[in-house]
């Protein structure tokens, strides 16, 4: 069981289970990092692009709570720019309750970076978040 971490499902679909900066989430990253390479690597295969939703911190809920500063976006560009294959997808985060997650994690190929991801996810589309096989 993941308690703090990056957390995969079918299609590639990643989420972020645990509360972090964007410093802390670095280390999460990097010891998925071999899975999101292999990801990106694949949605290339299909002219896909391997897409990153970030830009705010969720509650422990996974809930909106602050939309990230200048500097946080930065941090996160450039950890973007480590990987082959990235999309970039800025949300602030204000909206959040009102976007519609479900087509993101039927395609796939998407990491759900916000703090918490994982709880508010699953909460909003029960059962839709399958483990591999």
């Amino acid at each position: 069981m993941c308690l703090d971490g990056i957390i995969e499902y079918e299609n590639f679909t990643f989420t972020n289970k645990g509360q972090s900066d964007v410093d802390g989430f670095e280390p999460k990253l990097s010891a998925m990092s071999h899975r999101i390479i292999f990801a990106a690597s694949e949605a290339k295969k299909l002219a896909k692009k391997f897409r990153v939703i970030y830009g705010f911190h969720g509650d422990p809920n996974g809930k909106y709570f602050i939309s990230f500063d200048a500097d946080e976006i930065e941090k996160s560009k450039t950890i973007a720019n480590k990987f082959d294959n990235i999309e970039m997808i800025y949300m602030d985060g204000k909206n959040q309750a009102l976007v519609n997650f479900e087509p993101y994690i039927d395609e796939g190929f998407v990491l759900f970076t916000w703090c918490d991801s994982n709880n508010f996810l699953t909460d909003k589309y029960p059962g839709k978040l399958k483990k591999p096989k």
